[in-house]
């Protein structure tokens, strides 16, 4: 077994966290290669029973209730949770990249159950429910919706309103992230229109018992 980082965005990890975010989706980096018939040898994120923990942005030395001696620290995923909800919240801190997220601060570990590698938009509706993709009413659930109820599926914040979009599939909605994230990187060759090959990883949340 082997242990590496990956790095998610604090959308996923509260995903994660809340048991509804079983897949992940990443680019396969030699596009080419799969495009000639070559064959890729592995995953860059491991293989099934290999364990990643997950990067996340956050800030040292400012939320929590640490003890003398110990490190205090936030995490963004959280204060943008609670500002969706909470109108007077702290001010914000000088958030660090998850890519200097040191391993002790890592809150999250996963192992990987599975592994394929697919065409983005061969994505299935239940896929796309597995990374994560909620419906409105479970939204408003958890604060993130204060609009009315509904069975639609929350996609990528709208540029004006800054909510989430209202789509009728949890693809739709997937597809909405996807872009938001992934769109315009490398000049829009991973956009959701041009489907590229990525890899998907299952995976469990490792518990860690005392």
């Amino acid at each position: 077994m082997k242990e590496r980082g990956i790095i998610m965005t604090g959308e996923s990890v509260l995903g994660i966290l809340a048991g509804r975010k079983t897949q992940t989706r990443r680019v396969v980096q030699d596009q080419a290669l799969i495009i000639s018939g070559g064959t890729v040898r592995g995953s860059r994120f491991g293989d099934v029973g290999d364990r990643l923990y997950v990067r996340e942005a956050f800030a040292e030395n400012y939320f929590g209730d640490a003890q003398p001696g110990t490190l205090k620290h936030g995490y963004k995923a959280n204060y943008d949770e609670a500002r969706s909800r909470i109108a007077d919240v702290v001010p914000e801190p000088r958030w660090t990249s998850p890519l200097f997220m040191p391993r002790a601060l890592s809150r999250v570990t996963i192992e990987i159950v599975a592994v394929r590698i697919e065409r983005l938009r061969d994505i299935t509706e239940a896929d796309a429910i597995a990374e994560g993709v909620r419906k409105q009413a479970d939204a408003i659930a958890e604060g993130v919706w204060k609009h009315s109820l509904g069975q639609w599926w929350c996609g990528a914040p709208h540029k004006i309103k800054g909510t989430p979009m209202a789509l009728p599939t949890a693809i739709e909605a997937y597809a909405s992230l996807w872009d938001h994230m992934n769109g315009k990187r490398d000049g829009g060759i991973h956009a959701w229109a041009k489907s590229p090959w990525v890899w998907v990883l299952t995976f469990s949340r490792i518990t860690e018992t005392a």
